[in-house]
């Protein structure tokens, strides 16, 4: 009986391990973006500002995209 309950509460310290750490890959992908992605996005805002007639901001926002695709 001491056996049965041994080799039992091992197999669950065994088995809880290995479903307690991970992600799925899918997610991850999803939430990453890529420079270009990011220059597009700052692109966007700095039109944005130039119709507000936010100069110096749109000007600060299109130094960023050119850095990020010279990477």
């Amino acid at each position: 009986m001491k056996k049965i309950i041994l080799s039992l509460s091992i197999l669950f310290l065994i088995t809880g391990n290995v479903f307690s750490a991970g992600s799925s890959s899918s997610d991850d992908n999803a939430k990453t973006k890529s420079n270009y992605e990011k220059a597009v996005a700052h692109i966007k805002v700095a039109k944005k500002h130039e119709k507000k007639g936010k100069l110096e901001k749109a000007n600060k926002r299109y130094v960023k995209p050119t850095d990020k695709i010279k990477q």
